[in-house]
């Protein structure tokens, strides 16, 4: 039998206090609010659908959503979609506040539900579009679609799923 003296057994408690505090923490922020899921108010979700594709040219992009200066974002399901199935040249890109261009990785098609609407879902994670899984974008810069050089190309529905964090 183990015996404890006094100091060993408060040596004891405040260890098994500090670790219970560790757990805690690690599951809250300094704000005391959760980490994972995110806060509903923190969850990125855009889908657009046009009535009339979208036309982006060679070389041009489309910006689809701009970060907060005070946010980080991560990309966690991208899709997008046409009429004629490919968007083999577009590519999801990260357009710094210096204007730099990055890109983050290939457009997915979404997932084709309806053949009277053309709706799909972003289903692909960025790991199955060239990238992570998760695409980060930095406060203040934008998300956008990027068409290559050549010709014009149409886009009938994109979405985007994610979160945003703190600086």
């Amino acid at each position: 039998m183990l015996k404890l003296n006094v100091g060993s057994q408060a040596l004891l408690g405040l260890s098994l206090l500090a670790v219970v505090g560790l757990a805690v923490a690690a599951q809250t922020n300094p704000s005391g609010q959760a980490l994972w899921p995110p806060p509903r108010s923190q969850v990125l979700n855009v889908f657009e659908e046009f009535s009339t594709e979208l036309i982006i040219p060679g070389n041009g992009t489309h910006v689809v959503v701009t970060v907060p200066p005070d946010k980080w974002l991560t990309i966690t399901g991208a899709a997008a979609w046409n009429q004629n199935g490919s968007l083999g040249n577009v590519r999801w890109v990260e357009i710094e506040p210096s204007g730099t261009m990055v890109a983050k990785g290939c457009v997915t098609s979404g997932v084709f539900h309806n053949p009277t609407t053309g709706r799909g879902s972003p289903e692909a994670s960025p790991a199955g579009s060239g990238g992570p899984v998760g695409w980060t974008f930095a406060p203040g810069s934008s998300v956008a679609l990027f068409n290559g050089p050549g010709g014009s190309i149409n886009v009938r529905f994109y979405s985007l799923l994610g979160y945003y964090s703190r600086t």
